[in-house]
């Protein structure tokens, strides 16, 4: 009943790699190089862990990286899924809607030029058309240009 040590734990041996790097570096290594220094001909005792070391490093970072790359492809599914979810839906128009529109557009120079000294440039070249029968008329307001026309020559 007892729970075994990572290293030795059959759940965990995709974590295996990574552990045999931390046990060579931490334990073996040291312990190698020690006796090596006390007893030379134990050198290739060492060789023989650093080479070790080496082989587990390549398996740790190939584990790594398909960690990483299984962490993207979820991420994109993610991002697939909410995709699919933000998309609006998609409607045809009924035959019997139908849309207009009218727009008026005012170039910023029109709006912010205020040097005008007189209305002139309030009358149209061209008269207003009457609006179709049924329909309501929009109310003008004046634009900021008329007032700040106004303005500039009730201060003069």
């Amino acid at each position: 009943g007892l729970t075994p040590m990572p290293m030795m734990d059959r759940q965990k041996k995709n974590e295996l790699p990574h552990l045999e790097v931390g046990f060579l570096v931490g334990i073996c290594l040291p312990c190698y190089e020690v006796m090596a220094q006390i007893l030379p001909e134990t050198k290739p005792m060492v060789n023989g862990a650093v080479a070790n070391l080496k082989k587990w490093r390549e398996l740790a970072d190939k584990e790594a990286l398909e960690k990483e790359k299984e962490k993207e492809r979820e991420k994109q599914t993610e991002e697939t899924q909410d995709e699919v979810i933000k998309e609006p839906p998609v409607t045809k128009p009924s035959d019997d809607v139908i849309v207009t529109s009218e727009k008026n557009t005012l170039l910023p120079a029109d709006v912010l030029d205020d040097s005008a000294s007189d209305t002139s440039f309030l009358a149209a070249d061209k008269p207003l058309p009457d609006p179709p029968s049924g329909r309501t008329s929009n109310t003008s307001v004046p634009s900021e240009k008329t007032v700040l026309s106004s303005q500039s020559e009730e201060s003069r």
